[in-house]
């Protein structure tokens, strides 16, 4: 939808809301659709109520299938971003600064032992920022993030200033106004509290200064709004009560290191608001969820048992319905039928037909079972194919979730650490974090296969003509394996001067043991013919085999 919201005409938070609003019903309506074919709870018909905090019993779809496939791609989704056994991200320096430091008539192996210093310290820097991310709630968080980008493609999220986990807030709550390349221009967050849980100094706010606010109850809803705009490299952020900006609130803060994240699934060039992975195929689900319920209906009036009897026959309705099991009644067969649907045909057309629907919707949603193809015999390596072509088909999501999610993530918990005083601020932009998983995995992972291939080509070509292998740097290779599975390299791999430290160590063995060998076939020139032969005839057995000498009786 296009952006032309004015970006001035309102005084408060409150009536920017109402002018931001309008912009945002569309994507309401859409979120709704979604979730009632997977997960209604996630997002129910009365999400942008201000005191819509009461449940609702939003009608179940017919089918658990959307709710099922919503699940799976959501754990995908949080373990490929954000895997538990690793760092989702790295530092890396500038290589900028490497070639200016050379340029300067450093010496390169001056610079090289400054860079590992260098990366020895970031290394420790990336473990504290993970052991941060680790210990706090920020899983419980993520994991309701990508239910909500699925289904209604936008979520946003608060990180506060203490650290710990983040807080998860719905499309119905926020509305957003984005600029060019879709840069957050404005915010307006509406949250509903009961009046006795609100701080003093919103209470306050109730009534003009010298008047009671005892009119208000315990109980009463009040909307606090919290208003966050881009103004220049900052985001400036504060609260509001009762059309009141409430003390103490308003901050400034670096627009790369602000605690608001405003998601979105996927992007379109001129909209404010993201667009969810359930949008794209809400028309199969809707079809697949029409005929499950023609199926499950058809199916019960299927299994009633209804008797019919002929009305001029011989057999008595209420003898028939009143005989117990075995007893005898007077009657002809012939009068009595089975009322019977002929919809078997029918019924087995819709349920092929929904079948096909959860094939297809089964590789939209990356779901493991539709790799494997229906036959005999597959091979690993065609479900691995068919495993890279499917995780490919969603790169363009998770380029969209690294860039909003990912990257800001590790931007506030750095805040937050340097806040502390855990870790130390970085000077000027000579290394900045890089994401590591999710595109950038999948980047790896399709290296990884062709470095593969190239090397079964290599050892096809090797045993042809052998001189192939001197072509070959082993350390590169080495690197790009371990790259390839996701490893650090400077823990596994040598540096060269560590290889050539080792090869020195084993020339000198290797000498040592020659020394040896030609200094014992020198011996029996030495010692002279009759020494060598008693060498020849001497047992070189164990100890335990030496023929122990007769002990001499005492004198």
């Amino acid at each position: 939808m296009p952006n032309n919201i004015p970006v001035q005409g309102a005084t408060t938070a409150s009536a920017r809301y109402g002018e931001l609003v309008a912009d945002r019903q569309f994507y309401l309506t859409s979120a709704q659709n979604s979730a009632r074919l997977t997960i209604p709870s996630v997002f129910p018909s009365n999400a942008d109520q201000p005191r819509g905090n009461t449940p609702v019993d939003d009608p179940a779809p017919w089918q658990s299938f959307g709710g099922y496939a919503t699940e799976a791609l959501a754990s995908k989704f949080l373990l490929t971003s954000f895997p538990p056994s690793s760092s989702f991200f790295r530092y890396e320096i500038s290589e900028k600064d490497i070639q200016e430091a050379l340029a300067a008539g450093d010496d390169a192996s001056e610079v090289e032992n400054l860079r590992l210093e260098i990366q020895k310290a970031l290394a420790s820097r990336e473990r504290a920022v993970n052991k941060e991310f680790e210990t706090g709630t920020y899983r419980v968080g993520l994991s309701e993030v990508f239910r909500h980008l699925i289904i209604c493609g936008n979520s946003l999220v608060s990180m506060p200033k203490g650290g710990g986990g983040l807080k998860v807030y719905h499309l119905g709550q926020y509305v957003i106004r984005r600029g060019m390349l879709g840069r957050v221009l404005e915010i307006v967050l509406r949250e509903c509290y009961d009046y006795q849980g609100l701080p003093k100094e919103i209470q306050d706010l109730a009534g003009p200064p010298g008047m009671s606010t005892q009119a208000l109850s315990d109980d009463e809803k009040v909307e606090v709004f919290t208003h966050i705009r881009l103004e220049g490299k900052y985001h400036v952020i504060y609260q509001e009560a009762f059309e009141k900006e409430v003390p103490g609130t308003r901050s400034r803060i670096k627009e790369e290191k602000s605690p608001w994240l405003a998601l979105r699934f996927t992007q379109i060039s001129g909209e404010n608001y993201g667009r969810g992975f359930v949008e794209t195929y809400r028309g199969a689900l809707n079809s697949l969820n029409v005929l499950r319920r023609s199926i499950v209906e058809n199916s019960a009036a299927a299994a009633r048992t209804i008797f019919m009897v002929r009305p001029n026959g011989t057999t008595k309705v209420r003898a028939l319905a009143s005989a117990p099991n075995g007893a005898y009644i007077t009657g002809h067969a012939e009068d009595v039928s089975v009322l019977r649907m002929d919809k078997g045909a029918d019924l087995s057309i819709s349920k092929d037909t929904a079948n096909e629907l959860i094939k297809e919707l089964s590789s939209a949603f990356l779901l493991s079972a539709s790799i494997r193809r229906d036959a005999e015999r597959v091979t690993a390596e065609e479900i691995r194919a068919m495993a890279r072509e499917l995780e490919g088909a969603s790169g363009g999501a998770w380029s969209v979730l690294a860039h909003e999610l990912q990257l800001p993530i590790v931007k506030r918990i750095e805040s937050v650490l340097e806040r502390k005083g855990d870790i130390k601020s970085l000077p000027g932009k000579s290394v900045q974090p890089v994401i590591i998983t999710g595109l950038e995995a999948i980047g790896r992972t399709q290296d990884l296969q062709t470095l593969r291939e190239v090397l079964a080509d290599l050892g096809a070509a090797a045993q042809l003509n052998p001189e192939v292998v001197e072509h070959i740097d082993a350390a590169d290779l080495a690197q790009k394996i371990l790259i390839g599975h996701g490893l650090p390299t400077d823990t596994i791999l040598l540096t060269k001067e560590e290889v050539a430290q080792k090869r020195e160590e084993m020339q000198q063995q290797q000498q040592q043991q020659q020394m040896i060998e030609q200094a014992t076939k020198s011996l029996p020139g030495v010692l002279g013919e009759g020494a060598s032969r008693a060498m020849d005839n001497m047992d070189m057995g164990s100890g335990d085999e030496f023929e122990q000498p007769a002990e001499i009786p005492p004198q």
